[in-house]
């Protein structure tokens, strides 16, 4: 299903996320692929000089360009969106099942979307294409 509609993967560098890369991005067409990277501009920058360099991190930005993808790296973020963005962000991609992930429970993220985008929203468990994904509250 992914291979046909396509996805939005929010990862970081790190071994876990690495082995997935590995699996997925060789059947990523380059064209259609784009890394967006958010953090500081410095952990990448291989100027001479610079003590923020981050080989590990350069190197994980590095495998998307080495296989032709584009790589946006002029944006930084603060690393926790507000509910109102993520509202935003679910209407532009209208997603066809959005998880909450570390909700807060007071946070009543489906509240503030559309009637059609919260009848989207798995709370707990949820059934699709003969997937069935059940969320426990730890």
């Amino acid at each position: 299903m992914m291979r046909c509609h396509g996805f939005v993967m929010l990862l970081r560098c790190s071994e876990k996320f690495q082995s997935y890369l590995e699996k997925i991005l060789p059947w990523c067409k380059p064209e259609e692929t784009c890394l967006v990277y958010s953090q500081y501009h410095g952990y990448i920058d291989k100027r001479e000089g610079n003590t923020a360099f981050n080989q590990k991190l350069y190197d994980f930005v590095e495998q998307f360009r080495e296989r032709g993808c584009f790589v946006k790296e002029d944006l930084h973020t603060s690393g926790h969106a507000s509910k109102q963005d993520l509202a935003r962000l679910c209407e532009q991609v209208n997603p066809k099942v959005i998880i909450p992930i570390h909700k807060d429970e007071k946070a009543d993220f489906a509240s503030i979307l559309s009637d059609e985008l919260r009848a989207r929203v798995c709370e707990y468990e949820y059934s699709m294409d003969g997937v069935d994904i059940s969320l426990d509250s730890l």
